[in-house]
């Protein structure tokens, strides 16, 4: 690990995840590296949770010399907040396919969960296992590309004016009039596979007798590709029907979307820029074929809210753009720089630097430190940073939020 002066910087390295569902060359490129293996390279992490730590520039881990040094990197405020840890977690993705549907628990209900799967004894790698740690797992993502994802139930209105004019799915349709969407969405999770093949089959069948569906905006095109995806002869996802239910957001490079507690979401395509808080703690509603804890997905899931939680970014005179979801953990800043307009940074609490395009550099009162592709720098609070770059490069700069 490598100090630099009074100013205590870190330089660290990203952590990949070769999920299936990701790219090939987005992530490659972007860190510099040949893929001769053809692998998917679906997330890169800046952060130390323990599942994909970052590493220091001697080779431990993030989570490591947290571990020993925490006072070197957090203020006594931030360790009295946080523990030994950083609040927050950053990554970068590259979604080819879609991802599961799914929510995210409140700090109290994972908790909760936790504590009960660990007295009942559920291995923390067991596929059954809902709850991997007690955090929550808010989760802000920037678009960085033209990015589609799934987030939220439409209206009812509106979902019954899509359902009332599919014959296929007419029981469907009924169903969800006499019971409303709350009652609805419960009973669809829990019947049996049988069942769901059964309604559905005829569905799925029509869809996919020869029609073909080009805009990206319709449910039609993003069920055909789930067929594709997570349906065989035997066995139809559930989660099709969602694409009905929920909202279908298309979002241009530097939109902003928040995802809180219990609100259903999942990734379709694009790459992006994600920020949550420090978590693994996945619930998953369809369009998967890793375990559904269909219990824990009724308990959880919130009806309450029907909207698109879109963020604003607050404008400072010195063109910085920061989004302030309503967590403590994490806000994010979006700094533009250009060869001639480098940018002076204090920053108030624990931060992470890092970028998408070009390399930029960093510099403090005693060093000058290059950053490229795959790289970050974590810098403690109170310390006092100049940006520069050689060409236009965005840089993101995440830092919680008490």
């Amino acid at each position: 690990m490598e100090i630099i002066g009074r100013d205590a910087i870190w330089k660290i390295k990203g952590c990949v995840q070769n999920y299936p569902w990701g790219g090939k060359s987005y992530i490659p490129d972007l860190i510099c590296e040949a893929n001769e293996e053809d692998l998917p390279f679906a997330e890169l992490w800046f952060g130390q949770h323990p599942v994909c730590p970052s590493m220091t520039t001697t080779g431990s881990s993030l989570d490591e010399l947290m571990a020993v040094m925490p006072e070197l990197i957090l203020t006594a405020a931030e360790q009295n907040t946080w523990g030994n840890q950083l609040p927050f977690l950053c990554k970068i993705l590259d979604v080819k396919s879609m991802l599961s549907i799914q929510i995210h628990p409140t700090k109290e209900q994972a908790m909760a969960g936790f504590e009960q799967e660990e007295a009942e004894g559920i291995p923390m790698t067991a596929p059954h296992r809902t709850f991997r740690d007690r955090n929550h797992k808010p989760e802000l993502m920037f678009a960085l590309s033209e990015f589609y994802l799934l987030h939220n139930f439409r209206s009812d209105s509106e979902i019954r004016l899509l359902l009332s004019n599919i014959s296929e799915l007419r029981s469907i349709y009924e169903v969800f009039i006499e019971r409303g969407l709350d009652e609805f969405y419960r009973w669809l999770m829990d019947l049996d596979q049988a069942t769901i093949n059964q309604l559905l089959g005829p569905f799925v069948e029509e869809l996919r007798s020869g029609k073909v569906f080009d805009d990206m905006t319709s449910p039609e095109y993003w069920i055909n590709q789930a067929i594709d995806q997570y349906c065989t002869a035997d066995k139809i996802d559930r989660g099709i029907l969602s694409f009905y239910l929920m909202n279908i957001v298309r979002l241009q490079p530097g939109e902003v979307i928040f995802q809180d507690s219990g609100i259903p979401h999942a990734y379709l395509r694009g790459q992006n820029v994600e920020i949550m808080a420090s978590s693994d703690n996945v619930i998953r509603g369809g369009l998967t074929s890793k375990f559904i804890n269909s219990s824990a997905l009724s308990n959880l899931v919130r009806f309450d809210s029907r909207s698109i939680f879109r963020l604003t970014a607050e404008v400072g005179e010195d063109g910085r753009r920061t989004f302030s979801p309503p967590v403590e953990e994490f806000r994010l800043s979006v700094i533009n720089l250009t060869p001639s307009n480098p940018f002076e940074l204090q920053v108030p609490s624990v931060s992470l630097l890092f970028s998408t395009c070009n390399c930029f550099k960093v510099a403090s009162p005693t060093q000058d430190i290059r950053v490229g592709g795959g790289e970050a720098l974590l810098v403690r609070a109170g310390s006092m940073v100049k940006l520069r770059s050689r060409g236009a490069a965005q840089i993101f700069i995440v830092q919680g939020q008490r």
